[in-house]
């Protein structure tokens, strides 16, 4: 294998996509915690309701700018952002795997499916050396 080779271990990657998929679950569980509490302390505002706290309230939930409203979308976006990269990275590998496989067919030496003699598309040679690694391999 070259330098320039890639092996990918459908294997890891499947649960390093499971992996991330539960962060992303335990990350949102997290930010669905913090919307409940902030919703509850704006409600009861314990900041007070004389000159300073109705001047804290008017800067942090009025405003033109809504510190806290802007905030709350934010991490609300980068939640949801988070919660794609294990499903994308899992759908990535199952579709680089697809058109490797089709790839494959294209050169098979039977010729049946594309130019004769150039890939036999079986097993090709593991990166360690160690043997043939056979047939499609799934994700976790």
């Amino acid at each position: 294998m070259s330098s320039e080779d890639i092996y990918l271990d459908p294997a890891v990657v499947g649960r390093s996509a499971a992996e991330m998929t539960a962060a992303a679950d335990d990350l949102s569980e997290a930010w669905q915690r913090f919307g409940l509490t902030a919703g509850h302390y704006h409600a009861i505002q314990p900041w007070g309701n004389d000159t300073a706290g109705q001047s804290f309230n008017e800067q942090y939930l009025g405003g033109k700018d809504h510190l806290a409203l802007g905030v709350i979308e934010a991490t609300g976006s980068m939640v949801t952002m988070v919660g794609t990269l294990g499903p994308n990275l899992k759908a990535y590998v199952e579709n680089t795997i697809d058109a490797d496989e089709m790839i494959a067919r294209w050169f098979d030496v039977s010729g049946a499916d594309g130019p004769s003699g150039s890939h036999s598309g079986g097993p090709t040679e593991s990166p360690d050396g160690n043997g043939m690694t056979p047939g499609r391999p799934t994700l976790a």
